[in-house]
């Protein structure tokens, strides 16, 4: 398994996961080591995904698979294009249960922060925001249902997520989760914002990719 992502801020930088974390600055044509997961915890088993802070490039979070699949970590960086040796990784306290994390988005304002869904039909903290140094449950009225997909439109700071029932959206000073109509009834498996034309486009299982305008 290897995921990469590449830096929104700089085309030239280019993060990849497996065993090790890489990073190249010069479009591939050097790689650096910048963590080797089992340096960080015993039990680490590789790095499944990557998380890049759109508004604060050096901000990294790593999806990490301990032995036991069931049971991951997450860590983060604040200093991730330092020079390698530098570059420090913090693990977050014990997440709030075990489960398959499907998404993750960093915080624009505070990168110690960050919102990430389960891929589970539990409802409790299928939803969850880690403030930097605890998790809150913001599930809120969503109840059973399997969560995919979440994007953050950083204009408005509106979450939405993508689940086996459509796509709902909640901004920060609301407390419960709304229902976009006019989308067929089957697993939403992505959400991408447009942040010229403010429109969110909606990959669905087998139904195509749908558009719609982004909520106030």
């Amino acid at each position: 398994h290897s995921w990469f992502r590449l830096s929104p801020s700089d085309p030239s930088v280019l993060f990849s996961a497996g065993k090790r974390i890489v990073r190249t600055s010069n479009y591939g044509k050097e790689h650096e080591v910048i963590l080797t997961v089992k340096d960080l915890h015993p039990e680490a088993l590789t790095c499944y995904r990557l998380f890049v802070s759109e508004s604060h490039p050096d901000v990294v979070y790593a999806y990490i698979l301990r032995q036991e699949k069931h049971k991951p970590l997450l860590a983060v960086t604040f200093n991730a294009m330092d020079d390698p040796e530098k570059v420090k990784w913090n693990i977050l306290p014990e997440l709030p249960k075990d489960g398959w994390i499907s998404d993750l988005e960093i915080d624009n304002e505070d990168p110690r922060a960050c919102w990430f869904i389960y891929k589970d039909a539990e409802p409790r903290f299928s939803i969850c925001r880690y403030t930097g140094n605890r998790f809150v449950d913001i599930s809120a009225n969503l109840n059973m249902m399997v969560t995919q997909a979440m994007t953050f439109d950083r204009e408005t700071g509106r979450l939405y997520i993508g689940s086996n029932r459509g796509v709902y959206t909640k901004s920060h000073n609301e407390s419960e989760w709304t229902l976009l109509s006019g989308l067929p009834g089957t697993y939403i498996n992505s959400l991408v914002i447009n942040k010229k034309t403010r429109m969110l486009y909606v990959g669905t299982f087998g139904r195509g990719i749908w558009k719609g305008p982004l909520k106030d």
